[in-house]
Order: structure tokens, then C-alpha cells, then sequence
């Protein structure tokens, strides 16, 4: 499959309503795409995968920073569509999906905080990898991650992997302010897919 129309989305958290947008724009979507934070810091995680895997469509999913990834784990056993591609390259059509989840270290403590040495870590393992659509839940460092001017929250290891390995894109989320918006670094799209979601034509 060269052609694939793709529904991508991050951080609907507890919103029951961007849930129900979501769907409305899945109909007809041949994969689905979300960056994490699904849920509040774990709650609704169980309710809201549930919703997401009754859509029918496979949903390559990593967990964003409120959400651990053995829970994410969990998940994928108890939803058959749900697939957790943290730290994991699954080919599908003429692409290459890999993932990494969580949000770099931060006041808030929350359930999943990575360093940048193990973000480095994870991104070694995609690599040399063609055709590559990363799909993290925090931005690369300075590209789409700031919730008020001045502040970047995303990973520098991030953007020195997008610069050095040129992926096609990264579909990213974390910082809601961002949501919806597009740049480019070099070649590669980075797009903050947001709750209200974007359709992608691949």
C-alpha cells in the first residue's frame, strides 16, 4: 500500500467529547496514530482505550507522560486493536511506524518522565531505519513544544535524531498550545497532532 490515509491524535486526556470528534473523523481512515496522554494521569486510561478500540480500526498508540507504559501495555492485551509501539519499528504499507513515549524530567513528576539519555537510548534502535514516521509523544526541542513564548520543553536528542536521520515525519503532541500545527525541519514534517486530531494523507 503506497497510498494511506491516516487519523492522528495526542492528549485528549479525560475529553469525552474530542473522543466523540475523533470518531467521527476515523470512518474511513486506514490506520490510526496516537502520541499519548489519553488519560489523566492513569484515570480513564481503561474507558477511554476502550472507546478508541471500538472504532474498529488498529491504533498504533505510545503512552505519553501521565500514562506508565506497563499500563499502556496492559492495554494492548485487553484491546486487540491497540497496538504500543514504544521502542518498537511495525511496518505497514510502504512505512515504517516506531515509537517513543513519555516526556522529558519535569516539576510535575509525572508517571512517565525519560531522560535525555534514555531518549537517546530508545532512538538508536530506528536508526538507518527508511521510510520512517516517528511517533513521539514530546516535540524536538524547539519545534512545537512551547506553551508560552520562551519555554521549550522538547527533547534535544529528539531534534538531533530528526537532523541526523531525516525521517519523513514526526507526529508529536505534549505541548496542547501546539496542537494542530505544523514545521519543518529539513525535510522531515513534525506535526503536534493535538485532541481535535488531523487527518494525514500518506
Amino acid at each position: 500500500m503506497n497510498y494511506m490515509k491516516l487519523l492522528g491524535f495526542s492528549d485528549v486526556h479525560t475529553d469525552e467529547l474530542a473522543l466523540k470528534e475523533l470518531k467521527s473523523k476515523a470512518t474511513g481512515c486506514d490506520l490510526i496514530v496516537c502520541a499519548g496522554d489519553i488519560s489523566r494521569g492513569g484515570r480513564s486510561l481503561k474507558n477511554n482505550c476502550s472507546e478508541i478500540n471500538s472504532w474498529g480500526k488498529e491504533v498504533l498508540i505510545v503512552p505519553g507522560n501521565n500514562e506508565r507504559l506497563e499500563l499502556i501495555d496492559l492495554m494492548t492485551k485487553l484491546f486487540s486493536n491497540i497496538k504500543n509501539i514504544h521502542g518498537q519499528v511495525i511496518k505497514r504499507g510502504s512505512y515504517n511506524f516506531a515509537g517513543i513515549g513519555g516526556g522529558l524530567p519535569s516539576v510535575f513528576k509525572t508517571p512517565l518522565e525519560l531522560s535525555e539519555e534514555e531518549i537517546k537510548s530508545v532512538l538508536k534502535k530506528f536508526k538507518g531505519v527508511n521510510n520512517l514516521i516517528l511517533v513521539s509523544h514530546a516535540p524536538p526541542y524547539g519545534v512545537l513544544d512551547s506553551p508560552i513564548k520562551g519555554e521549550d520543553i522538547g527533547s534535544r536528542e529528539l531534534l538531533k535524531f530528526v537532523k541526523e536521520e531525516k525521517p519523513l515525519m514526526i507526529l508529536c503532541g505534549h505541548c496542547h498550545e501546539q496542537g494542530g500545527k505544523e514545521e519543518l525541519v529539513g525535510k522531515t514534517r513534525v506535526i503536534n497532532l493535538g485532541k481535535h486530531g488531523l487527518i494525514i494523507n500518506l
